[in-house]
């Protein structure tokens, strides 16, 4: 094409919609007005499939470990995915954005429903990219309130289309809904529950009701398939039985009039209408017609007086009817994932953390201002500084009215993290620990509990320990005084699940929505170069689609695993003479499936138990002609800090590893504080080890 041809943007448009793989999005009409864009997904799920790159993004599961999608028992218990073993499992997320519009005019902020979903099957470092995470729709909320079951119908549908097979390349390709990944007032609403967790039944899990929620250990059962279908039957009934019927007359000249139930009752009401009108009956004749409404197929308000009524103990909280509940491959009492990040991040810990600190600081222990400066001028990785835990309240009283952790979810798991590092200098003397013990206790608890959450991978050994590890917590907060201590939330209990989760969902940084959650950025990005805030749906959703036109025309999936982040390096010696190839190339930073990777980085690699582990110290990367990476390491031993959870290596072996880097333990690269033989770091996760 000549640049004339594609000088405009109208042009363009047209250009990449005829010779792209793009797909046009549709119209959502709520009585006759649109109220966002759809995206067809089989039409986007065909185009992924036949992209040239796909088949090398797949990824396979590893027997006996709980670490990708198909480990987990909600793929191995799910009967559509036994008799459909070829069949591509389907993750959705669905979040509501809330988008400004900064004209003048229509200066407004209001929300919009964005759905999106990933391939399963797609290796985890690659899903957990933006341009893995496809569109779906784009919905106003304010436009369609009472309405929001239209999109998710519309979506069955054709996800029912996907469970039956479409051709593909002359090829039959099936795709189930495997699960839903969900904040929790999204995941209480899609599966039929009171969006609200004041009173009632709170937990999607189990029956736990908010009167018994400070008892954490109560034994509560779970809810059952049985019991949901026999909920769903008695809400399908009530609706039923409670559809009226509205009079309309008809009239010659003025068509079809609507006439209130109340006003038409009784013949009697009928002639006192009639004699306030200076018309005959003969001339007011109509011809009565029925029509059936329903008016309670409508969605709940997200209110908690809307979400409560009718709600009765019979259906155990179930309040309307559930959504996709037509599908082989999904069930809404099952299909709805553990979020870690608004369980963990915004709920356990971050209601927690300010107990800690008021402690901390009400007994003088350390100052608001040491505390803040301790904050400022950690030694935080890379990772780390993307996520770092925000400044503390300037004075006590502040600080005592505090609540919740502020910032965002990372920062609160940074703080988490760093927490036993900042304070243990101030434990300087032997009665400052004896009589604060508990405290500490507690500090190391939590630390615990943070670095099982994010395991990558899990066996039946690490969901124990979780088991122990929560029960130990709980214990250990209600030994702190009752003037620091805050009641539990929601959150807390279900956290509790959490090792039940884990064998069924799989990894909670798997089903996590914070990666889902960073397409809002994109959105927010988008809208700033578009300057187009008069249809935001349609604006966002095209340029979503022109995009992802764009990236699969040189291959969706083609990045490399390697990227190389700093330039060729000289290094001399025996050590590297020893390992390297003829046409290795040496470099001292790389990044490698998005995790970054650096000299003095400190690496797992073998467990000997909870506390004891095999680490090497990077000195600097091989990269050889096939793009393989290996790593130069000096090996040691390293042995937790019992008190304030961190492991500490005393001496570096003398000698040198050479590794891969697919062979290490975690994925994760630690920074390390101290000499090049005698250093200490914080374990990001914990690490399975053998019996």
């Amino acid at each position: 094409k000549t640049l004339s041809e594609i000088n405009t943007a109208y042009k363009f448009q047209r250009f990449v919609e005829a010779n792209f793989s793009y797909t046009k999005p549709v119209d959502v009409m709520v009585e006759n007005i649109c109220v966002g864009k759809y995206v067809p997904i089989v039409d986007t799920f065909a185009a992924v499939i036949s992209d040239k790159t796909f088949t090398k993004s797949i990824e396979k599961s590893t027997n006996g470990v709980i670490k990708f999608l198909r480990d987990a028992d909600v793929y191995k218990t799910n009967k559509y995915f036994k008799e459909n073993p070829d069949a591509y499992c389907l993750i959705i997320h669905s979040d509501v954005v809330n988008v400004v519009n900064p004209l003048s005019h229509s200066k407004n902020a209001y929300k919009m429903l964005r759905i999106c979903y990933s391939i399963g099957e797609i290796a985890t470092w690659r899903r957990s990219k933006l341009k893995s995470m496809f569109c779906i729709a784009n919905i106003n909320v304010s436009l369609c309130k009472g309405y929001e079951d239209i999109i998710h119908k519309k979506l069955e549908e054709d996800l029912k289309l996907l469970e039956k097979g479409v051709l593909i390349n002359g090829k039959l390709i099936k795709a189930g809904l495997l699960y839903f990944v969900v904040d929790n007032l999204e995941a209480h609403f899609l599966c039929g529950l009171a969006r609200q967790f004041s009173k009632n039944y709170i937990c999607r899990y189990c029956f736990k009701r908010y009167e018994c929620l400070q008892d954490i250990e109560e034994d509560v059962p779970f809810r059952s398939i049985e019991l949901f279908e026999k909920a769903q039957k008695e809400i399908q009934k009530e609706i039923d039985e409670d559809k009226k019927l509205q009079v309309v007359y008809y009239d010659q000249e003025l068509g079809f009039i609507d006439v209130d139930e109340e006003e038409c009752d009784t013949e009697e009401t009928y002639q006192d209408e009639l004699a306030g009108n200076d018309e005959t009956e003969e001339d007011y004749e109509r011809n009565p017609i029925l029509i059936e409404t329903n008016d309670n197929e409508s969605d709940l308000d997200e209110t908690d007086e809307t979400d409560n009524t009718g709600e009765t103990d019979d259906k155990k909280g179930w309040l309307h009817l559930a959504s996709y509940t037509q599908l082989q491959s999904f069930h809404p009492l099952v299909g709805f994932a553990n979020c870690i990040l608004h369980d963990a991040a915004e709920g356990l810990f971050s209601y927690d953390l300010p107990i800690v600190i008021k402690y901390l600081v009400i007994f003088n222990i350390i100052t608001l201002e040491n505390f803040n400066y301790e904050l400022k001028n950690f030694p935080y990785s890379k990772n780390e500084k993307q996520s770092k835990p925000v400044k503390l309240p300037p004075n006590v009283q502040a600080l005592k009215n505090m609540k919740r952790m502020p910032g965002k979810g990372y920062c609160t798991f940074t703080f988490v993290r760093v927490l036993p590092r900042i304070i243990e200098k101030y434990f300087y003397e032997e009665s400052i620990y004896s009589q604060h013990s508990s405290i500490l206790k507690f500090i190391s608890s939590m630390n615990e509990l943070l670095e099982l959450f994010l395991c990558e991978s899990y066996d039946e050994q690490l969901l124990h320990c979780l088991s122990t590890a929560l029960m130990i917590y709980f214990d250990l907060r209600n030994t702190i005084p009752q003037e620091f201590r805050t009641d539990l939330k929601p959150k807390h209990h279900f956290c509790t699940h959490y090792p039940q989760l884990i064998k069924f969902f799989g990894p909670p940084i798997s089903t996590s929505t914070a990666r889902w959650e960073s397409k809002h950025t994109e959105c927010t990005q988008m809208l700033n170069v578009n300057k187009n805030f008069k249809n935001v749906p349609l604006t966002v959703t095209r340029a979503d689609q022109y995009r992802l036109a764009s990236q699969m025309y040189e291959g969706l999936f083609n990045e490399e695993e390697i990227e190389i982040c700093s330039k060729e390096v000289e290094i001399q010696g025996d050590v590297c003479e020893q390992f390297k190839l003829p046409k290795s190339k040496v470099y001292e930073e790389i990044v490698f499936k998005n995790t970054h990777y650096f000299r003095d980085g400190i690496l797992i690699l073998e467990s000997f138990s909870r506390d004891k582990l095999r680490v090497g110290r990077i000195e600097f990367f091989l990269v050889d002609d096939d793009r393989k990476v290996r790593v130069v390491v000096r090996c040691g031993e390293a042995v937790r800090e019992k008190i304030f959870n961190y492991f500490v290596v005393t001496k570096c072996n003398d000698t040198y590893n050479c590794i891969f880097l697919n062979e290490i333990l975690s994925y994760r690269c630690l920074t390390a504080e101290g000499s090049q033989t005698n250093f200490s770091f914080s374990l990001y996760s914990a690490v399975r080890y053998p019996l």
